[in-house]
């Protein structure tokens, strides 16, 4: 686990990486296109910033093709990402 902010991945090239959007990734999550730009800054708690780290590590490790689907669901449903 990072121990800082600057031992993060860059948070934003990661999500760009699995083809999600800022909008996507705040209805996945239930928050707002604004705080997953926070996250993405460095400027969100150590809490949301770890919950964002974790997702953003689910949704890496499922095949490409589960992802896409699980994206789909989001953006047609607006339902949140699967724990």
């Amino acid at each position: 686990m990072p121990t800082n902010r600057s031992d993060r991945p860059d948070f934003a090239d990661r999500r760009r990486g699995i083809g999600a959007s800022r909008e996507v990734m705040a209805i996945g999550l239930g928050l707002t296109a604004a705080e997953i730009q926070e996250i993405e800054e460095g400027r969100a708690s150590e809490a949301l910033l770890d919950q964002y780290a974790q997702c953003l590590d689910r949704l890496e490790a499922w095949p490409a093709e589960k992802r896409a689907q699980i994206l789909l669901a989001v953006i047609d449903g607006a339902q949140r990402f699967p724990q």
